[in-house]
């Protein structure tokens, strides 16, 4: 089947030959959502992020770092190391290729403000020489709407619906993501600002439960620093650097500079109203919504590391992430 990928999208592809590698690694990306969707059952996993973006709303930009991010819906039993080996098994199946499963790691980070937690696991597999990740998020779903996956090779093989969290629960992860610790990515430029471009807008509540479940701090800081991100020279060579992967841009303005300043103004617009949302008090609230509570004079070692004034709550965990 991946030659016959190859050759199907290399006969239809209308585009610069550049873009072939692009389309054939999307063809790809399908035969895995396929897969995943089968494995887990059509009704109990959806797909967030980029993921919603490219297959679910047809956004213009192709995912180049072949990343599906994915959630599961709460009370399905899974053990994702077997899950991703029975994956590799099929995707071999599929694919008539032989499939690495390169890594397959437990990600766990460590806040000495909010306790520990686990944020997401991640699979990797090595097909033909290139790596396709998939990211498992703890996380609750957001509203979802069922859609065939958009096809741009128009292969005519992913008639079936698939579950995608909706626009605006899908703007508010990627905020997240915008927001939180992992490095910036100029992607997350255009996929806020073509969120905005069409219609969406971000559910505080649902953006405070991802808040919630990766613990993140300082929220009003965060906010402050994603506007600097946005402007910063670093970001904007970044942006010019990933125009390849995107058939459709998010601006009209004649230069890049002005789009950049006009996604940038977009983006800003919608933080800054957020922003207002989570002010110096939220917190406070926060930990008391979730059960952290101070405690003074804590002196508990974890995993070899001194952590000192954790609330009851974020102790437990750290002591048990299993429960997490």
């Amino acid at each position: 089947m991946y030659r016959l990928i190859q050759g199907l999208v290399a006969r239809n592809a209308d585009v610069y030959h550049e873009r072939l590698p692009l389309l054939i690694n999307e063809a790809i990306q399908l035969v895995i959502i396929k897969g995943m969707q089968e494995y887990y059952g059509r009704t109990n996993i959806a797909f967030t992020g980029s993921t919603s973006l490219r297959f679910g709303h047809k956004m213009q930009r192709f995912i180049e770092d072949n990343t599906l991010k994915f959630k599961l819906k709460e009370g399905i039993e899974h053990d994702f190391d077997e899950d991703m080996k029975c994956l590799c098994e099929r995707l071999q199946k599929a694919l008539e290729i032989d499939v690495d499963l390169s890594v397959i790691r437990e990600d766990k980070k460590r806040r000495l403000d909010n306790g520990f937690f686990v944020s997401f696991r991640k699979a990797h597999f090595l097909i033909n020489g290139e790596s396709f990740t998939v990211c498992l998020y703890h996380q609750r779903l957001g509203e979802t709407i069922l859609a065939s996956p958009y096809d741009a090779n128009k292969m005519g093989k992913y008639e079936q619906d698939i579950l995608f969290e909706d626009m605006d629960s899908t703007f508010a992860f990627v905020m997240m993501e915008a927001i939180g610790d992992e490095r910036f990515s100029a992607y997350l430029i255009h996929d806020m600002t073509w969120c905005i471009n069409n219609g969406s807008r971000i559910d505080p509540e649902y953006l405070e439960d991802l808040i919630n479940d990766e613990h993140l701090s300082m929220l009003e800081i965060r906010f402050d620093n994603l506007a600097l991100t946005l402007r910063s020279n670093s970001t904007l060579r970044e942006f010019e650097k990933i125009q390849g992967s995107i058939i459709e841009g998010c601006s009209s303005k004649p230069t890049l500079a002005l789009q950049i300043k006009d996604c940038t103004s977009k983006i800003m617009i919608d933080a800054s109203g957020i922003s207002k949302l989570f002010d110096s008090t939220f917190e406070s609230k926060r930990e008391a919504k979730m059960g952290f509570v101070e405690t003074k004079g804590l002196d508990q070692e974890v995993d070899g590391k001194n952590v000192i004034g954790f609330g009851k709550k974020a102790l437990s965990e750290l002591l048990n992430p299993s429960s997490v």
